[in-house]
């Protein structure tokens, strides 16, 4: 560890929680880059977040990280509040997975001389010094790659641009900027993948999966501007959380030979990538495909399922995140020789797998690790065929697939068979040959590179081991909170379908009292009608006067409403009080009922509609001139301004009908001069160079 390392440990004050309404309360000690330092009695967890991102401290020192996290949150979520730098350091972790007593820890390090607890900043302090001594484990919720993507400028709208052009300006500097974060990926030699959804005039949006850590991307990125470009970096999160020794030595062992399941795996990277995992003996163990999927993902994947001893791919060159995963179990690439149809993957596919519906991705991996599978296949039968254990076979195999021919693999497994102290003694008996010697080298080698990779597995089933035993922990825990909230839910569901009940009659109250106020409205209505009408009939009575129906607006609605509330019928005297506003469908409701007369109030109707129904041969006219009585829902006019009316009616109509034909006559007159003068015009001659007759002098 760096001298002038910057590390603050930190610890919860006594009674504080995340659960508890005023949050968790914090003790802290810093160590700062210039060796200064200083105390934290009490911070609230948002201050102490600040506290680390305006320092950028490198190691976060703590015995219990779950201490400082939220109902909901995880590690790696936490994480995400810190800067990328920063090391979050269980002190009392060991490599096990395994806790250890941190006063305990302490005394065995000699920073406190007895066993006693410490105040919350005394144990900050502690904790700093251990992290100084190289004690605790990096926690580790990231994958060491990381994920950049370009999409279209944020926070832009087309504003006055057309549609195609505003579409066109996004994909170019998509591929623009696109283009200079590659260049300086490829000026800094940085490995990576890249996915770029290309279009006519740019890329719509492009991904590059970078096989560095996420503070080295950054890093190089930071001095550049990709405005207006919209670019998120992050790191894809593990799905465990990992650690490492502090102090970054390795743990030394005994390497021990296993029965591991050996397996070729193919794989389709890509923004959706796929696996396919095929045992040494043909058959499919399992294939699937998922969408940013990482590395140390696929990896934890494929633990459950044994070890790798040849990774495949269908194209040429060897994707990158392909070569990246070959590199983590040091095995080979396998590449076919030729390029695979889509016919010829998809017969692959269906001699593996009954499945119908897998996407392009899975296939193709399925049949790379196929083709690779039928490359080795006559040789593996010859295995087959010896005298060998099933597990001897798939070593056999194992060394094949290194590089051995199948008779060297054979003789290997066989020397391998004989005990330790016969192996020995074969450098010292004659009847060996030299090629035996360098076999048994070779064979050697290639078993230290197995047992090595046997190890990652063994070493990631431990891992999982325990977290499983925890998730059983935690499951017993669930299972008492879900019977608690099955409770909780009945005692919910009562009172809800209490409130519900008295809601529903509130409603249907409301309706009714709603209803209630109409009907009385009507009544109140119908009743004036009632009066206005015995009134009408009594002086209609006495003065001999003849009914008429109001229709308060020439519209549709008032038209159908009047037709609803009064017996309409061939005859009636209507009266408009408001005729504007309605049109030809209008007009043609009107006269479907063939009226007596129609009298028009204070306004003439519409053009178009008064020729309707002038053609319908229903008299309209004003009713300024005439002696008309009305309520707002009846009238009545005496018979002989009725008659009068009717008298007015046919001589504007005989007046009418008479200038209509003057108007017609005219209009074929002028129709014929127009068309007579026409004919002249077309008929005058050239008088250029035209001699005069005698005839026409004399005219002139």
């Amino acid at each position: 560890m760096k001298n002038n390392s910057s590390i603050i440990g930190f610890d919860v004050l006594p009674m504080a929680s995340t659960e508890r309404r005023e949050g968790v309360k914090i003790a802290a000690f810093a160590v700062f880059e210039d060796g200064s330092t200083k105390e934290y009695s009490v911070l609230t967890r948002n201050k102490f977040l600040n506290l680390i991102k305006k320092n950028s401290f490198e190691y976060i020192a703590t015995d219990n990280p779950s201490e400082i996290i939220r109902k909901g949150e995880t590690i790696a979520s936490f994480c995400d509040n810190l800067p990328t730098d920063s090391n979050l350091v269980h002190v009392n972790l060991t490599e096990s997975g395994k806790t250890v007593n941190l006063m305990e820890l302490m005394f065995r390090h000699e920073i406190i001389t007895n066993r006693k607890k410490l105040s919350a900043v005394k144990t900050a302090k502690g904790l700093v010094k251990l992290v100084q001594k190289g004690i605790g484990m990096i926690l580790e919720p990231y994958e060491n790659e990381t994920l950049i993507k370009i999409g279209k400028p944020k926070g832009s709208s087309k504003g006055g641009w057309s549609q195609s052009r505003y579409q066109r300006n996004n994909e170019e500097v998509v591929f623009r900027e696109a283009n200079k974060i590659k260049n300086i990926l490829d000026q800094n030699k940085f490995e990576y993948d890249e996915i770029i959804n290309n279009t006519k005039y740019g890329a719509k949006n492009a991904r590059y999966h970078v096989f560095e850590r996420r503070n080295e991307v950054e890093k190089i990125l930071s001095n550049s501007n990709f405005y207006p470009a919209k670019v998120n970096i992050w790191s894809p999160r593990k799905k465990l959380v990992t650690h490492k020794k502090l102090d970054a030595s390795s743990f030394e062992g005994e390497r021990s030979f296993s029965g591991i399941r050996r397996l070729i795996v193919g794989i389709d990277p890509g923004m959706t990538t796929g696996v396919a995992i095929l045992n040494l003996s043909g058959r499919l163990v399992t294939s699937f495909s998922k969408k940013n999927l990482s590395k140390g993902n696929l990896i934890n994947e494929l633990a459950s399922y044994g070890i790798p001893i040849l990774v495949c791919a269908d194209v040429k060159p060897v994707p990158t995140f392909v070569s990246k995963f070959a590199a983590t179990y040091n095995i080979k690439v396998f590449t076919p020789d030729i390029e695979l149809s889509k016919e010829r993957k998809r017969s692959y596919a269906d001699q593996l797998i009954d499945k119908h519906r897998i996407d392009s991705h899975e296939r193709d991996a399925i049949a790379a690790v196929y083709y690779a599978y039928k490359k080795y296949d006559t040789n593996f039968k010859k295995i087959n065929k010896e005298d060998l254990s099933n597990k001897e076979k798939n070593i056999a195999k194992s060394l094949l697939v290194e590089g051995l021919s199948v008779k060297d693999s054979i003789a290997a497994i066989k020397l391998i068979s004989k005990k330790e102290t016969e192996i020995e003694g074969i450098s010292k008996d004659k009847d060996y040959h030299e090629k035996d010697m360098e076999l048994i080298g070779r064979v050697s080698n290639l078993l230290e590179e197995i047992v090595y990779r046997e190890e990652i597995i063994y070493n990631l089933r431990a891992h999982t081991g325990r977290v499983e035993a925890q998730n059983l922990i935690y499951r017993k825990e669930i299972d008492r909170l879900r019977k608690n909230m099955q409770k909780t839910e009945i005692k919910i569901i009562r009172e809800t379908l209490k409130n519900e009940i008295i809601d529903e009659k509130d409603r249907s109250l409301k309706v009714i009292k709603d209803e209630a106020r109409n009907l009385k409205h009507e009544i109140r209505k119908s009743q004036d009608q009632i009066n206005s009408l015995e009134k009408m009939l009594w002086v209609t009575m006495d003065n001999g006067g003849v009914p008429i129906k109001i229709l308060s607006k020439f519209s549709n609605g008032a038209i159908n409403e009047l037709k609803r509330s009064q017996k309409l019928q061939d005859g009636d005297i209507l009266l408009i009080l408001d005729p504007t506003g309605g049109g030809p469908q209008t007009a043609e409701n009107l006269a479907s009922i063939k009226f007596g007369f129609i009298f028009l109030e204070n306004y003439n109707l519409p053009e178009v509609a008064y020729d309707i129904l002038f053609e319908k041969e229903i008299p309209i006219l004003r009713a300024e001139k005439y002696n008309i009585l009305r309520s707002n829902y009846v009238g009545i006019i005496n018979q002989a301004d009725l008659l009068k009316a009717k008298e007015d009616f046919q001589s504007y109509r005989k007046n009418r009908i008479k200038l209509e034909k003057s108007e017609k006559i005219y209009q074929t007159i002028e129709n014929y001069k127009f068309e007579r003068e026409k004919e002249l015009k077309d008929d005058v001659k050239n008088y250029d160079n035209y001699e005069v007759d005698e005839y026409e002098l004399e005219f002139d």
